[in-house]
C-alpha cells in the first residue's frame, strides 16, 4: 500500500494552476486515437489568460475540474480507477489558503486528500499527509517550467523535464506532444515518468519501463 500510495502522490505534485474558459469533456471509447497538445487546447478562446506561465497549460488545476485514471495490475496493486477532483473546500494553514483536491476509488472509497497554493510568482506549493506528515509544505512544481529544469521535492525524490514533445501510447489513446517530467531518486536513477498535455493535465504514468497509470476520462474547465 505504501508504494501503491507514492505513485498516486506523483499525480497530485506536479498538477496546480488555473486556466481556460470553456468547460471540455472527454470520455475515451473503446479505439485508440491520436491526441496532440494543440487539439487539446483548440476550443480554448485565444483571449484566455493563463495564472501563470505558459506551462502551467498542463496542469489545469481549477474548482470543479476532475479526472478519472485507471491503474494498471502490477506486482503492488490490482487494476483500479480513481477519480481526482478539484472541490469548493477551503483550507488554511499558517496563515495560508490553499485548494482541496480529493482521489476517491470508483466505489466511493477516499483514495487521499491533499491541498495546494500558488504564489504570487506563480509557484506551486502543496500539503500531504504522505510528506512531512503533512505539518509543512513543500514546493510541488516551479514557476519556470522548461528543458532540463530540475527541482527537490524532498530528500531523496527530486524531478526532472525531459522532454516538452514527449510521445505514450496508452490503452485507449495515443498523446504526443507531451511535457515529460522524470522522478528520479538520490542515485540518479529514474524510477518514474509522468506524461502531461497542455489543456488536460496527467495522461499518464510508467514506473520501470511499463504503464502504470493512464487518463480515462476529465472534465476540466
Amino acid at each position: 500500500m505504501k508504494h501503491q500510495n507514492y505513485v498516486f502522490l506523483l499525480f497530485i505534485l506536479i498538477c496546480f494552476s488555473c486556466q481556460g474558459e470553456k468547460k471540455e469533456q472527454n470520455t475515451t471509447d473503446s479505439s485508440t486515437e491520436e491526441i496532440t497538445s494543440a487539439e487539446a487546447t483548440e476550443s480554448e478562446s485565444s483571449s484566455t489568460t493563463s495564472m501563470f506561465s505558459s506551462e502551467s497549460e498542463y496542469f489545469p488545476i481549477k474548482e470543479g475540474n476532475s479526472w478519472t485514471h485507471a491503474t494498471t495490475k502490477s506486482e503492488y496493486a490490482e487494476a483500479k480507477e480513481y477519480t481526482t477532483k478539484v472541490l469548493d473546500e477551503g483550507y488554511t494553514k499558517n496563515g495560508k489558503d490553499y485548494l482541496t483536491i480529493k482521489q476517491t476509488y470508483k466505489d466511493g472509497t477516499e483514495l487521499s486528500t491533499t491541498y495546494a497554493r500558488t504564489d504570487d510568482e506563480g509557484n506551486i506549493y502543496s500539503i500531504s499527509p504522505y510528506i512531512e506528515k503533512g505539518e509543512k509544505e513543500f514546493l510541488a512544481l516551479p514557476a519556470d517550467i522548461d528543458m532540463g529544469k530540475t527541482w527537490t521535492v524532498f530528500e531523496g525524490m527530486n524531478y526532472k523535464v525531459t522532454s516538452m514533445d514527449a510521445t505514450v501510447e496508452t490503452p485507449t489513446k495515443k498523446y504526443t506532444d507531451c511535457l515529460l517530467i522524470e522522478t528520479v531518486d538520490e542515485d540518479g536513477k529514474t524510477t518514474m515518468k509522468n506524461y502531461y498535455l497542455k489543456g488536460i493535465g496527467s495522461v499518464a504514468v510508467s514506473m520501470d519501463g511499463k504503464l502504470n497509470i493512464y487518463l480515462k476520462e476529465y472534465d476540466v474547465d
